[in-house]
């Protein structure tokens, strides 16, 4: 076959969390904001307030893990031998230590998560100008899929091999295509280039550096959402209602809530967005966490085409650059980046060119061979000492025979 799966299961399902909640968010956030009353510290505060939803997750894990962890403590407790009890002690202690350490790093961590996560997400909506949108299909592609494959690489140590770079360069060459067709639309091209440099390298460092916590600490993508939700929220809270007091001008999140919670279905539309939000952020978490922060590229792509064919359906009669020509075009091209982005990653695999060669799963077919070839020589090994030990004993019982004799 010249393309085969590399693993087609229903993880793969995670691709489209994204893309199609992201959608929804459009809708359900308009039902109950008023009309320029949305504010963008109320925007970023309802973000990370979305992410407590991941309690629920965290509570459920909580209870099915904690009957396993009394059994084993009740199992360790019985076969304590008390003249053990001294060495115990010493080992206790020396877990304490390294309990103490994790704890440091893991606060250290999650501290910086929030930190990156609120500027990002913050300096985000607030440079972002009407001028860079045009752009955002080439410019910003380029400088997503380029800053985070250059951060995984150094921070989470990816590999990248021949057909990372043949799949990479042919994205770009795509992308050099959709700047030229949008190149006559585009307003403040050097602003937008900054503008999204800047945004993907805040949101690539956000994405690696989640993987990483997550590998090196062992924590689940609930519970890292719910701890980052926590302290941010803690911390705009805070903010808020000292800014609300001392200079409502900077305030927010309290003006937000009186400007658009002003009856009980309102409240309900918020709880209501609140959730569509968090499962589109969980999307791109679980999928950081089952995959690898590059495989983002996949869902962040089709979403792209998506918000463009809605565009496409809203403008083209009045705005060029949504036209039936550029639309076309610009199809085609998504198709092929999305095609592209999916060799990147692995989830399909090209049989020619030695593209398939370092693909995991052809990795770990060769680490299987190997790994059964050295059991069949150790058997085979194993067998001729037997043999050359059976032979020996025979002669010697043959010399004892003879010599008896």
């Amino acid at each position: 076959m010249i393309i085969e799966f590399s693993e087609f299961n229903l993880k793969l399902l995670f691709f489209l969390i994204y893309p199609v909640f992201i959608r929804i968010q459009d809708y359900t956030s308009v039902t109950y904001i008023k009309e320029d009353k949305d504010n963008l510290l109320f925007l970023v505060f309802r973000c990370f307030l979305s992410f407590i939803f991941s309690g629920i997750f965290v509570l459920i894990l909580y209870i099915r893990t904690r009957k396993i962890e009394r059994n084993s403590k009740l199992n360790k407790l019985l076969l304590v031998d008390k003249e053990k009890v001294g060495n115990l002690n010493q080992l206790e202690i020396l877990g304490n230590a390294i309990k103490r350490k994790k704890i440091i790093i893991n606060i250290i961590y999650l501290l910086l998560l929030s930190a990156i996560g609120f500027f990002a997400t913050y300096g985000g909506y607030y440079f972002k100008k009407k001028d860079y949108s045009n752009a955002k299909h080439s410019v910003r592609t380029f400088f997503e899929i380029t800053n985070f494959a250059v951060l995984s690489y150094f921070l989470i140590k990816q590999r990248f091999y021949k057909h990372h770079y043949i799949s990479y360069s042919l994205i770009t060459l795509i992308l050099i295509a959709i700047f030229i067709i949008s190149f006559p639309y585009l307003k403040d091209i050097l602003g937008s280039f900054i503008f999204y440099f800047l945004y993907e390298l805040a949101f690539g460092l956000y994405d690696v550096l989640i993987k990483r916590y997550m590998d090196e600490c062992y924590k689940t993508p609930y519970f890292t959402m719910l701890m980052v939700g926590i302290i941010i929220t803690i911390c705009l809270l805070v903010y808020d209602v000292i800014a609300y007091f001392v200079n409502p001008d900077v305030s927010g999140i309290i003006i937000g809530f009186r400007d658009n919670i002003d009856s009980f279905g309102c409240f309900f539309l918020f709880l209501l967005d609140l959730l569509v939000e968090y499962i589109w952020n969980l999307g791109i978490w679980i999928l950081i966490y089952t995959f690898s922060p590059c495989h983002y590229f996949i869902s962040e792509y089709v979403s792209e085409y998506m918000y463009y064919i809605l565009k496409y359906k809203e403008k083209h009669e009045t705005d060029e650059f949504y036209s039936t020509v550029n639309c076309a075009l610009f199809s085609i091209f998504f198709i092929l980046i999305i095609f592209f982005c999916i060799i990147f990653n692995e989830v399909l695999i090209l049989n020619f060119w030695g593209l398939d060669y370092n693909t995991n799963k052809r990795i770990k077919k060769r680490e299987k061979k190997e790994y059964d070839q050295s059991e069949t020589d150790n058997v085979t090994v194993l067998n001729d000492l037997t043999s050359v030990e059976r032979d020996s004993r025979t002669s010697r019982e043959s010399s004892n025979s003879i010599n008896s004799n």
